[in-house]
């Protein structure tokens, strides 16, 4: 069922996700295992609709240049209800991110999260030139 929503492009371990910007290549098997074990031990199951929708349709794309390479952001802030402790319901804010690194043309998946600010703050203090992509 991963597979099914990338282009025609997939094959048993790789595929181009379509987005505004350029597409983005993806190694199936990392992203799905990404959800489950990575940095932060987080069960990420719940963001896999929003992954691909923050690559489709990102409220803004950004690059940053570091380690001689250009880092391509992602970005765009969801609402997600969840129950709290005594089963209520409560209204949580995400800003997501997907992160590639840009190379010889190509975008290439690295990492999916839920950014506190640091990552938002590193943003916002980009010059306009590194903002690639904005929503009409």
């Amino acid at each position: 069922m991963f597979q099914n929503v990338f282009s025609d492009d997939t094959n048993k371990s790789w595929a181009f996700l379509a987005t505004p910007y350029k597409p983005v290549k993806i190694d199936l098997a990392y992203a799905y295992k990404h959800f489950f074990k990575n940095t932060n031990d987080k069960n990420r199951n719940f963001y896999k609709e929003a992954f691909f929708d923050t690559f489709d349709d990102p409220l803004f794309i950004a690059k940053n240049s570091a380690k001689g390479r250009d880092s391509v952001y992602f970005y765009k802030p969801f609402y997600k209800i969840v129950k709290d402790k005594n089963g209520n319901d409560k209204e949580v804010f995400l800003n997501l991110f997907g992160i590639g690194v840009d190379s010889n043309g190509k975008v290439d998946f690295k990492t999916f999260y839920d950014d506190t600010g640091s990552r938002m703050n590193e943003i916002l203090n980009l010059s306009d030139e590194n903002i690639v992509y904005i929503k009409a």
